[in-house]
């Protein structure tokens, strides 16, 4: 009964299942700024497309290269001195070699642990943190001081995390989403909140309304560490879900609004001015969050991603003739397009033997088919490679559902941390064919 009470809240929390083979959507974006030439990544539920001369050209690298499996949308972030690092459910924690084309196990104490998120620490640009499922274990937590060369667990809890932010005026300020399960399949939705970096939380519960089903962290004021921002997860994405706002360090909370989610947010750097992305469109605060008002002239909807870079809004999602990646030069008040999907015309060059070489051929193809990209011959040293995990086709025609809470992570996730709750309570489950069903068959984020 625990179990079946655990795993249904999991699936209703990270979404239903969908098609193997989902048209493409942008889900994120990442910037490595320090070197030359800057390099940007977009992450999507059918790999990372890189651009390294700010939007002119676009190359895709395959979820294939990096051992991700079918529309899992791994977790990113490139450390201070550039090294690429994406969470897998397969392989655990990542590092790419300097041109992407090849992937690596990080060693050490995360080494092949399924990781649900990798965050960066805005305040300390050689921290970071990653929040892992780890079977039979209550390590969930993993930091790196050295830029992610070495990891260590700085605390212990029984509460399975999904999602982490932390204070960029404040590195030892961490917030993070979390599940509690308690005696008699009791389940419990809190925040946890860390003044120490982690090596201690405070959970504070948080009653969700019936259509609720989950809590995610989505920012910390840049000024204030006390101040943060949760939106709860609606169990039908057709219902709407609260945005809800801390100002003493989640003691407290004030429902800021309710609008239809999935919900993302950005913000200056001096917080003088957020953002909104929903399924509703863009809407904007300029008073540090406390009230919103809709952006009517943006004309973009199924907000999936929304990020501030250059004094630039960059936003996934879609308008009324396209489905990408478009950007704002006026806080938001208008958006032209940055990324059209059949722009991503050629894979990342890689020298054969690498693992985009090996890996990505039959990927690609079935992308260049789908976006009705010309043929051109076989770039020298890369393989056709093996059949891909993704292979398939889709319409174009039908655009991708981006409101499913998606994730094969916090599907596949919650499913190990059923195993751990089972094994508590000294019960069997046997979960590794049914966690990489779940893990094929669930929306990516």
């Amino acid at each position: 009964m625990r179990r079946a009470v655990t795993l249904a809240a999991a699936i209703a929390m990270f979404g239903s299942p969908a098609a193997a083979h989902d048209p493409p959507h942008a889900t994120g974006m990442v910037w490595f700024s320090r070197g030359v030439p800057e390099r940007n990544l977009v992450r999507t539920n059918r790999g990372l497309i890189l651009t390294e001369d700010r939007g002119k050209t676009f190359r895709l690298l395959c979820n294939d290269a990096f051992f991700a499996l079918s529309q899992e949308v791994a977790p990113s972030a490139f450390t201070y001195d550039g090294r690429l690092l994406l969470g897998t459910y397969s392989k655990g924690l990542l590092e790419a070699t300097p041109d992407l084309c090849s992937f690596g196990t990080v060693q050490g104490p995360i080494a092949g642990i399924s990781v649900v998120a990798v965050e960066p620490s805005p305040g300390a640009p050689h921290s970071l943190f990653a929040l892992v499922a780890k079977d039979g274990s209550d390590e969930h937590v993993f930091s790196s001081t050295d830029d992610g060369h070495t990891w260590f667990a700085p605390s212990r809890t029984d509460d399975f995390l999904f999602s982490l932010r932390v204070s960029p005026s404040d590195p030892t300020r961490l917030y993070a989403s979390a599940l509690s399960v308690r005696d008699g399949g009791h389940l419990s939705y809190r925040v946890l909140v860390s003044s120490d970096s982690g090596r201690s939380f405070r959970p504070q519960d948080i009653v969700l309304d019936d259509s609720e089903s989950g809590l995610q962290v989505l920012m910390v004021d840049p000024f204030d560490p006390n101040r943060a921002f949760i939106r709860t997860i609606a169990a039908d994405p057709q219902l709407p879900e609260r945005l809800l706002r801390t100002d003493d360090g989640a003691w407290t909370f004030t429902e800021v609004m309710s609008l239809a989610g999935p919900t993302h947010m950005a913000t200056t750097k001096d917080s003088s001015m957020q953002w909104i992305g929903s399924r509703e469109g863009v809407l904007r605060s300029t008073d540090r969050g406390s009230t919103f008002e809709r952006m009517d002239g943006a004309g973009l909807r199924r907000i999936s991603c929304l990020e501030l870079h250059d004094d630039r809004l960059f936003a996934c999602g879609e308008s009324e003739t396209a489905i990408g990646v478009f950007v704002s030069s006026d806080r938001g008040a208008s958006f032209s397009s940055y990324l059209q999907f059949p722009q991503v015309r050629e894979r990342l060059p890689c020298p054969s033997g690498s693992n985009e070489s090996r890996a990505c051929g039959l990927s690609f193809e079935d992308w260049r088919l789908e976006q009705a990209i010309p043929e051109k011959p076989t770039d020298a040293g890369q393989d056709i490679g093996p059949p891909s995990r993704d292979a398939g086709s889709c319409s174009m025609g039908r655009k991708p559902d981006t409101s499913a809470e998606a994730s094969a992570w916090g599907v596949v996730a919650a499913a190990l941390f059923l195993i751990r709750v089972r094994a508590k309570s000294r019960r069997s489950f046997r979960s590794g064919g049914a966690a990489l069903e779940l893990c094929v068959s669930a929306r990516g984020r």
